[in-house]
């Protein structure tokens, strides 16, 4: 057999009559050698025999390229005719001629489709979750046993049927967008997925467009699926390609895909998430000290795993405060307004912690942000705390304005174990000096207080609502695991169990005292990944990326 001809011999100065495949798909991966043809050819034609769209798909990528039926008589007569299918025959390395992101969209069909999702600040990803029935189709049960789509951060999905008309069940996630009679054809659906940041899919007419035209694409490929089907994808680099472990079994693929998503919400970059020869090193101290994960299977089972045990319970009685120190978010325009815990929730959740671990015998601390001598009520709730949980150790966060002596054997007799004091001025105030000397004299012996100079202490900057001050920011350390949420359940004044103190806002809730118990609360999946999430140096949430502490 000799060798083939180059491009040259075989189109040079030639015009050219291209037969376009029957099937979509291939006329959309076969037409990236049309323009390596068109730069030898003196004219190019392709006949088109399934258009909806295609022709003005084809003819915007290539405005030098003459589309047609075959209703139509050609453009022009052909010195040369042959079918696209073919033409990879003619080259002679096919893989380092194929350009990226070769199909583009008429601009007023990707302006449609950009207009829908501008300002949105989210990544967003389509799913075009139909194909042969080897694919052994996912419908929405399979994703929503096997997949928290719903719980992704900054993520919204767009579900991508394989016609107007088709009747697929789809996935009822309150981040799921049914782009079904906004997609006409396939020009529209160029807009839409040039519009989209990745594109999920198994292999049809979908995942080859979004291949074609550069963008990336997480491909679902069946365990039958033969190796010679798959080199076919080998020229784009923009394929990622998730193979079934076993026939019938896409829990382990789509739950790869989650896991990337949920570690790394805004993250640039679609690779595959993966887990080969990670390593993770902690303080003996933590209950990670070192982990060593062979597969994803391993580490989600670790992110799932109830391995937490809190040892502290915050409960923000009031957010009111007679203090605005520039440390704090009370400070600033995100400011709390002023506002005191009903009764009645406060007495919940002591009842339901008591009823979830009855034993408990860790740290209950009735405050928060708030001054909580200003809260008249904080006698009663730390006598019924502390009746409740004899072995519990009460601990009272103040700023000492209001601790005279009469209130500080008030708050004794009422249970109060140990008190921190916050001191946010160089040196103690008269009042509270006087109030230490008294107690220090009746009662003869070391006092259960701890006084914390603020200026001189380290601090937090609240996960980013407030600046670290007083330190340059070369000493300032970025968060890189976090046992706060780990070892502490918090409670805000409206009942919301919040990720930590340090989110002030409670900007990621999960679950409330009025609805909720404890118990459901602390076992909720969710809760639970991100404790461990954290635990394990993946900070899921914005304000844990920001966290600085110096």
């Amino acid at each position: 057999m000799g060798e083939k001809m180059s491009l040259a011999d075989v189109f040079n100065g030639k015009k050219v009559l291209l037969h376009a495949p029957v099937d979509v798909y291939e006329t959309i991966r076969f037409t990236h050698y049309i323009p390596v043809i068109s730069k030898f050819a003196t004219d190019v034609s392709l006949m088109l025999k399934e258009n909806n769209g295609l022709a003005e798909l084809i003819e915007a990528a290539f405005p030098n390229v003459n589309v047609f039926s075959p209703e139509e008589p050609p453009p022009f007569i052909h010195d040369l005719e042959l079918s696209l299918e073919k033409v990879p025959a003619l080259f002679l390395n096919e893989n380092q001629l194929i350009p990226v992101g070769y199909l583009r969209p008429p601009a007023d069909k990707l302006a449609k489709f950009k207009k829908l999702m501008e300002n949105t600040g989210m990544i967003n990803i389509g799913l075009a979750l139909y194909g042969s029935s080897e694919n052994a189709l996912i419908n929405s049960a399979t994703i929503a046993n096997n997949i928290t789509m719903d719980q992704l951060h900054n993520t919204q999905f767009f579900f991508i049927p394989a016609d107007p008309a088709q009747n697929v069940s789809k996935p009822p996630f309150s981040n799921f967008k049914d782009t079904t009679g906004l997609v006409q054809n396939y020009c529209e659906l160029a807009g839409l997925l040039a519009s989209l940041d990745i594109i999920i899919s198994f292999e049809n007419d979908v995942a080859h467009l979004a291949a074609a035209m550069g963008k990336p694409v997480w491909l679902l490929v069946p365990n039958s699926a033969r190796i010679n089907k798959l080199n076919s994808w080998d020229a784009f680099s923009n394929v990622s390609i998730y193979r079934q472990p076993a026939s019938g079994d896409w829990h382990e693929v789509i739950q790869n895909i989650a896991l990337f998503r949920f570690i790394q919400p805004e993250s640039p970059s679609f690779e595959p998430f993966s887990t080969k020869d990670m390593t993770l090193e902690r303080p003996a101290a933590l209950p990670f000290p070192t982990i060593y994960f062979e597969n994803t299977s391993q580490l989600i089972h670790v992110l799932d795993a109830k391995l937490a045990v809190f040892t502290s319970v915050s409960i923000e009685t009031t957010t009111v405060c007679n203090l605005k120190c520039s440390y704090c978010p009370h400070s600033t325009d995100a400011a709390k307004p002023p506002a005191y815990m009903p009764d009645e929730m406060f007495f919940r959740i002591i009842d339901s912690l008591y009823d979830y671990a009855p034993s408990y015998s860790g740290t209950i601390a009735p405050s928060m942000y708030g001054e909580p001598l200003l809260d008249k009520r904080i006698e009663t709730f730390i006598r019924y705390a502390k009746q409740r949980f004899p072995q519990s150790r009460i601990e009272l966060f103040t700023n000492g304005d209001f601790l005279t002596t009469e209130r500080f054997f008030s708050l004794q007799e009422a249970g109060v174990d140990h008190y921190n004091i916050s001191q946010h001025t160089p040196t103690r105030s008269q009042a509270l000096s006087d109030t230490l000397s008294t107690v220090q004299r009746e009662l003869a012996e070391e006092l259960p207080i701890t006084i914390i100079k603020m200026l001189e202490r380290n601090k937090f900057n609240r996960g980013g609502l407030v600046e670290v001050e007083g330190l340059p920011p070369e000493l300032c350390v970025r968060q890189s695991y976090c046992a706060a949420a780990y070892q502490n359940l918090s409670f805000d004044y409206k009942g919301d169990a919040i990720l930590c103190c340090n989110d002030y806002q409670a900007k990621h809730v999960f679950g409330n005292i009025v609805s909720q118990s404890v118990g459901e609360i602390w076992e909720d999946r969710s809760y639970r990944r991100a404790r461990n999430m954290l635990m394990l140096g993946f900070l899921p949430f914005p304000i844990c990326r920001v966290c600085l502490s110096h």
